[in-house]
């Protein structure tokens, strides 16, 4: 019922159904969609992952996580910055991007990692390459499939985002090379051959966000969230 219900408000791209966006409280709201194996591992060989995001405060020295699985993270710092990492047990690659968001303002953000090119992290704002890493990982990419795939915070160091995020989608390549226009925060995109998993965060009710690829296996439990209409 829920992955339908995501479905069919995905595919009315804004067309007159209402749309929305989960909320996060800056101090304890989060969404855990798991460690099921299709979940795990992801920098090993190529990947995407990229979000909306429309943070309402600044001033902590890190305003939340979008991204939290342990060893590929995506966060922000009260100085409008996304950090990108991914982490290898011979030295990590760190995109750090001066990013072009302000309060109430949203951003897309898409990170990629290629384990097989020249492994370094980039991040990509607006459809604009923002930044690579400086230095390449080493060794081998650190395993993560003991850990939970969280985003809106980081529960080990209570790292919460204030503000509202939008829809959320993993690839198993690297979508983007140089500028690009990203789906509309309202209408997600369409599933493809390279999609991982979804998360259209547009379910408008409920403690559960439903995931497009793989449901209930990758569905993610919120705590402490809202949903508020775009």
């Amino acid at each position: 019922m829920l992955a339908t219900r995501a479905r069919m408000a995905a595919g009315a791209g804004g067309g007159g159904s209402a749309q929305y966006a989960l909320t996060f409280n800056a101090t304890s709201s989060l969404v855990d969609c798991g460690n099921n194996s299709s979940l795990n591992n992801l920098p090993a060989s190529a990947v995407t992952l990229e979000y909306w995001i429309r943070p309402q405060s600044a001033g902590e020295a890190n305003l939340g996580k979008p991204f939290h699985k342990q060893h590929i993270t995506s966060w922000l710092t009260s100085s409008n910055q996304i950090v990108f990492r991914v982490s290898s047990d011979g030295g990590n690659s760190t995109a750090t991007a001066v990013a072009a968001w302000a309060t109430n303002t949203w951003v897309h953000v898409a990170h990629t990692y290629d384990n097989g090119g020249d492994r370094k992290a980039r991040t990509y704002i607006n459809g604009s390459l923002s930044a690579t890493a400086p230095t390449a990982c080493a060794g081998t990419i650190r395993d993560d499939s003991s850990y939970n795939l969280i985003f809106g915070n980081d529960p080990t160091a209570v790292r919460t985002i204030d503000g509202d995020m939008s829809w959320f989608r993993l690839s198993d390549n690297i979508r983007y090379s140089g500028p690009f226009t990203p789906a509309a925060k309202d209408a997600p995109p369409a599933s493809d051959g390279n999609t991982v998993e979804q998360w259209n965060l547009n379910d408008g009710s409920g403690a559960t966000a439903a995931a497009e690829e793989s449901t209930p296996t990758n569905d993610g439990a919120i705590t402490d969230g809202s949903w508020t209409e775009l």
